[in-house]
């Protein structure tokens, strides 16, 4: 098959998209390795924790559909924009959240956020992506949600960890949580000081 477009572009194309979906899959797994932490501040029951996934799970599974009209009748990046922003922001948000109410309505706007990725990502793809390049770019969108799931459980398991060994009085759990384009905070856990994410504070 050929390809109109060239290798630099195609992969530049991807490799946003796949940025996206890496980030979009790492918040879905954000919450299960904070689980302990998330007990222990709210005095939560494993059926709330529990709940917490799933709202974001529905939220995202229904929207999918809503989306994907969205992104026929104004354009895919504009909608892929906006729902970056509202999961990042969620989370972000999730970090001076007062009680688990208000944790529960952020998961639900997260989910809400994160229902754009798959509409929007293949919209762009296969618009943008050279025919002959399309099954590639399609397989490493994929990897990269993977890639996103694996690191989740990586970053946040030392957190947890770290957490659980220095037993910082008053180190609010979730101020871990990322803006975007954060993943990792080097060198936090060797000091065993707490790491305390403000919102609104982004690193690239």
């Amino acid at each position: 098959v050929e390809t109109s477009v060239p290798l630099r572009g195609d992969l530049k194309i991807v490799g946003l998209v796949s940025t996206g979906h890496f980030f979009s899959h790492y918040f879905y797994l954000t919450l299960p390795p904070l689980f302990p932490l998330i007990k222990e501040e709210f005095n939560a029951s494993y059926t709330e924790l529990g709940l917490l996934v799933s709202v974001f799970a529905i939220a995202s599974a229904t929207l999918q559909t809503p989306m994907g009209f969205l992104v026929d009748r104004i354009g895919a990046l504009p909608v892929l924009i906006g729902g970056m922003a509202l999961q990042a922001g969620s989370f972000a948000l999730m970090g001076v959240v007062p009680t688990y109410s208000v944790l529960l309505l952020l998961a639900m706007a997260g989910g809400a956020g994160n229902s754009v990725f798959h509409p929007s990502d293949y919209a762009i793809m296969t618009s943008s992506v050279s025919p002959g390049r399309l099954g590639r770019a399609v397989s490493m969108h994929s990897l990269s949600g993977f890639l996103g799931f694996a690191a989740a459980h990586l970053r946040l398991g030392q957190v947890v960890v770290a957490r659980l060994k220095t037993g910082v009085d008053g180190y609010h759990p979730l101020k871990e949580f990322y803006c975007l384009g954060v993943l990792a905070f080097p060198g936090q856990q060797e000091s065993h000081q707490p790491v305390r994410l403000w919102v609104g504070q982004v690193i690239f």
